[in-house]
């Protein structure tokens, strides 16, 4: 994928040479690391019972914005993960010492 394939609406801002650096940092979010702290998000997800329908309505995000972190296509910040947590009813400091030591 060039340049000229990248210059379309669809990339907005990120039009040309921009577009093909930020389009190749999203191979980035696959770390092992990452892998686990999104595996362990969504195992604290589904033994809480929730949906991502329903997380998403908690959250004030729609359905689409949960998968997109959960299948690492977009990471949450510091603020976003606590919100997550928050939705949950999960304790964020026991989750990242469960996530530290695995």
């Amino acid at each position: 994928m060039g340049d000229a394939d990248l210059a379309s609406p669809y990339f907005g801002a990120y039009a040309g040479r921009h577009a093909a650096t930020r389009f190749r940092n999203v191979t980035k979010l696959r770390s092992e690391e990452y892998g686990r702290f999104v595996a362990e998000l969504v195992a604290v997800r589904q033994q809480a019972g929730i949906s991502q329908y329903e997380l998403a309505r908690r959250l004030g995000e729609d359905q689409p914005w949960v998968s997109k972190y959960e299948h690492s296509r977009r990471k949450l910040d510091v603020i976003e993960f606590l919100r997550v947590m928050d939705a949950l009813g999960a304790d964020p400091a026991e989750f990242v010492r469960r996530l530290k030591w695995r």
